[in-house]
């Protein structure tokens, strides 16, 4: 039907309009369907890009051929030559001398294990020492404590204390990024009865540096600040703050929000937020504190004592009533102790002005804590609480080690370990010299002996642990300890010493830093000291070969060997199939898939792919040097034979047996056999190939994956294994050639579709004028 048409075609071979849009007439004045005449003109050239893309599918059917080919021959290597990826190398002694079961015999037999097979006879006549490693019980002078959890000075329980107005928080927002500042009900920002504007600064400096904010760099990338780095403040006297970007990124800086009674300071909140503001003022005219009852204050709070893991939750409004004493306050707190922990498990007295709190068990852990930082404080329980042990999450500051600026060093065994300041927690430091591996040596912390205890890394008479008396950090922290003149608190590492008779000679005493070591490839390990008497105490070996593992390990590797050589086997000598017509099955165009389901596609794609490596010389060459590498001849043969190995020839196609029976028994009679027929190589001096390196010597030349020459049909089509292949191989290169090749004939293609449509164009346009002419005359002439 003749129509207006809009013609674009997609980059599907069977359009012949390539990625081009067209706008044509088509067939409204002559009648002609020119887009089926066009396409009949270009005809030849869609056959041409459709031969080309069939060629394409071919290689890259190919190239997954040869690639299933090669990941096993690489799989192979890998499970059975390798123990970078396996524990089966069964090209390795070491495998085999590692899979028997050893065992111990004589009196003290259960002093000393051991595992693997040694060359020698091995006989154990004493065990005089272990080997063990230095260590060092200790505590610093700027941790030792009373064995007391001891607070701070309180507040006049029976009094009134003072609250700050500033309490609530604040939120900025700088770029995409919000910071938000909390204050607390006694955090006091005055100085003389006045604002402390600067103590207001620092107050939000310290909190803008425990954050961070997301940065655009000028190339669009983000990466993250400390908030501090990039967002600035400025406070008056007056109240007025200013928050500003002081990384000059012009990054937009806004108060967003502010909550509790530091929002009822900021006179119109509301409108501040609405705009946007970067500064505000706040309302100190009227001060920015104000007194409470104590007591009141503390009404709706509570504190929390754990006694060894016990812990027990107290309302202080049951504790303390308005215009009580601290002295009431104690009496009923102990009231409750002695009722949920016992009579005088724990007690609390007053220490000055500090509450005390003491437990009568040598070896408890004793902790105190408030629901909030507020009544911690007035409680002088510091911000984090107190206990009779060291809190390892706590900062230097905190802990009183470090309380002004600057940084100290840690060293041990001369090693610095790093630099900390005030705001360090212990555990950081105990992180940090456990992952030392210069300093070697290990820490941890006992709540029960409130002591740190130190363990070198390694056993042995040279392992030691040195803490300078210095006075700096590591002795304040962990006292000082010298290794050459230290006393009950530090123990020398020692060496494991022994006494063995090696192959029937005289006895030798060995000195190990280890009490894990190896004799002559068997690996001992002792358990305690014993000195034998006679020979029926002495400790001596027996190795017996462990049957099931290596077996198992073989039988896979005869199975995995069989899959490759009979997939090597099809994969060059199947012919292609040919269809009921006569022809051959070639790849599926768009049209073809168009009218068929996903089975009858799938089934096709098999028959076609059947034969696509037919006669490649490379898998027939392969596949007649894997089989020359498991028929060997003469003794090697006879040998493999013994031992339950050799071949069986069938349709063709010769494969690997295995008689697990034969196997077994000759593991049993003599293992060194079995071993040598799998691993012996001529590389390490023998005559001939055992069976691994034959089979191994094949997969290097055909599947290597390193060095500059690839194997050979990792060069032909690449791997997953080699990923430098995998861009650059055979099969690859001349895929890309034929899409170069289509690539050029769809331009030559879409080049004639322009030179018809404007021909059929101007046609419909010569037509439609000789149409209006004979209407006109027509006219002229009546009718």
């Amino acid at each position: 039907m003749a129509s207006i048409s809009s013609l674009s075609g997609s980059s599907s071979s069977s359009s012949i309009y390539g990625n081009r849009s067209y706008n044509i007439i088509s067939g409204l004045a002559s009648g002609l369907d020119t887009e089926e005449l066009i396409s009949g003109l270009v005809q030849s050239y869609q056959q041409k890009i459709q031969s080309l893309q069939q060629k394409n599918t071919k290689y890259q059917w190919q190239q997954e051929s040869i690639q299933s080919i090669s990941n096993k021959l690489v799989e192979f290597q890998r499970n059975y030559a390798s123990f970078a990826y396996s524990n089966t190398n069964l090209a390795s002694s070491t495998f085999f001398n590692n899979a028997v079961i050893t065992s111990t015999n004589g009196t003290y037999a259960n002093l000393i294990s051991a595992s693997g097979k040694s060359s020698s006879d091995i006989v154990i006549n004493s065990v005089k020492s272990l080997a063990s490693a230095a260590r060092y019980n200790g505590i610093g002078d700027g941790l030792k404590g009373n064995g007391s959890a001891t607070g701070t000075k309180m507040e006049n329980l029976g009094g009134e204390i003072t609250l700050s107005k500033l309490s609530g928080s604040l939120s900025v927002k700088y770029g995409s990024s919000t910071v938000s500042l909390s204050f607390g009900e006694r955090d006091l920002f005055v100085k003389d009865g006045q604002f402390d504007a600067d103590a207001f600064k620092t107050a939000i400096e310290d909190q803008l540096k425990e954050q961070q904010v997301a940065v655009s760099s000028t190339t669009g990338s983000n990466s993250t600040k400390s908030a501090y780095e990039v967002l600035g403040v400025d406070v008056q006297a007056d109240g007025s703050i200013s928050f500003y970007d002081k990384s000059g990124g012009g990054n937009k800086v806004a108060i967003s929000g502010a909550t509790g009674n530091l929002a009822d300071m900021i006179p119109n909140l509301d409108n501040v937020i609405e705009v946007g503001g970067a500064a505000t003022r706040l309302d100190v005219s009227s001060g920015v504190t104000e007194q409470k009852n104590t007591a009141e204050y503390l009404a709706d709070k509570s504190i929390t004592v754990t006694l060894d893991g016990k812990s027990a939750t107290y309302k202080l409004s049951d504790l303390i009533q308005k215009g009580q004493s601290t002295d009431d306050f104690i009496a009923a707190l102990n009231k409750k102790l002695g009722e949920t922990f016992g009579t005088n498990r724990v007690t609390v007295e007053k220490s000055g002005d500090a509450l005390s709190f003491k437990t009568n068990s040598t070896g408890s852990s004793l902790s105190i804590t408030a629901s909030d930082s507020g009544a911690s404080k007035v409680l002088g329980l510091g911000s984090t609480g107190i206990s009779n042990y060291i809190d390892t999450t706590k900062t230097l500051s905190e802990l009183g080690v470090i309380t002004g600026d600057g940084e100290q060093e840690l060293w041990i065994n001369n090693v610095k370990i790093g630099a900390y300041n005030k705001d360090t927690e212990l555990n950081t430091i105990i992180n940090d010299i456990n992952s030392n591996t210069e300093a070697g040596v290990n820490v941890s912390y006992s709540k029960v002996t409130n002591e740190f205890v130190f363990t070198a890394k390694d056993t042995g008479s040279g392992g030691r642990i040195e803490i300078k008396a210095d006075g700096g950090l590591g002795e304040k922290l962990f006292g000082a300890v010298n290794p050459d003149t230290a006393g009950g608190n530090y123990s020398k590492g020692t060496d494991a010493e022994l006494e063995v008779s090696i192959n029937g000679a005289a006895p030798i005493t060995l000195i190990r830093s280890s009490n894990s070591f190896d004799l002559d490839g068997m690996n001992i390990t002792l358990n305690g000291t014993f000195e034998a008497k006679n020979d029926a105490e002495k400790v001596t070996f027996t190795n017996k070969s462990d049957a099931d593992t290596i077996v198992d390990a073989v039988k896979k590797m005869v199975e995995d060997f069989n899959t490759i050589i009979k997939e090597v086997k099809s994969a060059y000598s199947d012919m292609p199939l040919q269809q009921a017509n006569g022809s051959s099955y070639e790849p599926l165009t768009d049209e073809d898939m168009a009218d068929m389901s996903e089975t009858a596609i799938k089934n096709y794609e098999e028959k076609a792919k059947t034969g696509i490596l037919f006669m490649d010389s490379d898998l027939s060459s392969l596949y007649n040097e894997l089989r020359n590498a498991i028929t060997s001849a003469g003794a090697d043969s006879a040998t493999l034979k013994s031992i339950g190995i050799s071949t069986a020839y069938s349709d063709g196609l010769t494969t690997l047996t295995f008689d697990e029976k034969a196997f077994r028994e000759a593991l049993e009679s003599d293992p060194d056999k079995v071993q040598e027929a799998f691993t012996k190589s001529t590389d390490r001096g023998a005559a001939t190939n055992g069976l691994m390196a034959s089979i191994t010597n094949v997969i290097d030349r055909f599947a290597s994956t390193t060095g500059d020459t690839k194997g050979i049909l990792i060069e032909k089509a690449g791997s997953k294994y080699s990923p430098s292949a995998a861009l650059d191989n055979t099969l690859l290169n001349k895929m890309q050639d034929v899409e170069e090749e289509i690539s050029k004939w769809q331009d030559k293609m879409s080049n004639q579709v322009d030179y018809y449509t404007n021909k059929f164009t101007q046609l419909e346009m010569l037509i439609n004028q000789m149409n209006s002419q004979s209407s006109a005359l027509s006219g002229l002439m009546g009718g």
